[in-house]
């Protein structure tokens, strides 16, 4: 398989981040997430910036916050789009 010995664990990491409803997560749906980061990014580019710095960075929500120079409570707000942008986007919702 051309999957890493890690897919699994990405996969649980994935549902956590974007939410209670599993997500299809095959390797090409990693690159589903990136293209869809892609296109957060186009539109919003301090959302995407929180998604990789919680997801990829690991850091928590209020560490991104700092990062980022805003509050807190519009991380928050940004996070809960986000996800919910990215969850769309992923499962195919999403408009060009």
């Amino acid at each position: 398989s051309p999957c890493p010995s890690s897919g699994s664990r990405l996969s649980y990491h994935l549902d956590q981040v974007l939410g209670s409803t599993p997500l299809p997560l095959a390797c090409d749906d990693i690159l589903g997430l990136e293209e869809a980061l892609l296109k957060l990014e186009q539109q919003h580019p301090r959302k995407a910036e929180l998604v990789k710095l919680r997801f990829f960075a690991g850091l928590t929500t209020a560490h991104a916050a700092k990062a980022l120079e805003i509050s807190t409570t519009t991380a928050e707000n940004d996070w809960a789009y986000a996800r919910s942008w990215l969850r769309l986007e992923m499962s195919g919702g999403g408009r060009d």
